[in-house]
Formats: C-alpha cells, structure tokens, sequence
C-alpha cells in the first residue's frame, strides 16, 4: 500500500462494527502507509474526532493484549523486542491531526499547531447553568439549544 500511496482513513468504531477483525494499525505505520483517523456516522454514533482517538488507543490495547496472551500460551519461544500493537495519545492526537493531512495530501504544516499554519477549529460556547446541563443531557438529539434574546432555548 506504502508503495502504490494508498492513504487510509481509520475509523476504530466503524471498523470494530463492520468488520470481523480490528485494523492493523501498528503494521500500517510500521510500513509507512498514510493513515489518518476519522469518524462514521454510518458505522458509529459519533462525529467526535476525541472519541475516535479513544476508541484507536482501545482497540490497538486490545490487539496488544491478545498478542501477549497468545505468547504466554504458546509452547513456543516469547517473542523479545517486538513493538507493541498499542498505539498511545501522542499516537492517536497525531493521527487525529497531522496523519490525517498528510493522508488527505493537504497543505505542509496543516494539522500542526504552529505559527502561521493553516488552522481549522470550532468554537464551542459553555452553559454555566447546571439546571441548563442537565435539560441539556436529557434532551432529544433533534433538537437544538439555540441563544435567542441572551437566553438559551431549544428549538428543532
């Protein structure tokens, strides 16, 4: 895949439901294929990219995991120096930004936090009511907690 520039979008949770075995992504960066994480909402319930970076660290621990128990088990030799499957924050926090601009072949410097790179974000405002949280948490996903005359209201 390295070779032909195939670039991958791994999405943990879309993968875990679609697919009969997790992404081998360890194997993946270790062969220099572009992978950037992403979200599905067609496989998933989320378009949260910090939830997608949970769910890599999660899945690549579990692969770890089973590797070790199938060592101990084995009547063979335990494998010594072997990197692990897992893959930490800094790992996922990378594929979440710069691994996925260099997978889309965006612009140098896209997805560092540098001076003068091209920068994306979202701002997100906070409701300091716990009353307004709480409504907030029990609320239907249809509808939308709008400002309207400097009050919150919801609205569909």
């Amino acid at each position: 895949m390295h070779k032909a520039g195939t670039a991958i979008a791994h999405c943990p949770l879309s993968n875990v439901y679609f697919s009969a075995r997790p992404f081998k992504l360890r194997e993946a960066l270790q062969a220099q294929v572009l992978v950037g994480l992403g979200t599905d909402i067609a496989g998933g319930y989320s378009v949260d990219i910090m939830s997608a970076m949970r769910q890599a660290v999660i899945v690549s621990r579990m692969r770890e995991n089973d590797r070790v128990v199938a060592q101990s088990s084995a009547t063979e030799k335990k494998e010594d120096g072997k990197e692990s499957l897992a893959i930490n924050w800094k790992e996922a926090l990378y594929l979440a930004t710069r691994g996925g601009a260099t997978a889309l072949r965006l612009p140098e410097g896209t997805g560092t936090f540098a001076v003068g790179a091209p920068f994306d974000a979202q701002q997100s405002g906070f409701i300091h009511d716990a009353l307004y949280a709480t409504t907030l948490a029990n609320k239907s996903h249809s509808q939308r907690l709008r400002p309207r005359s400097g009050n919150w209201h919801w609205s569909t």
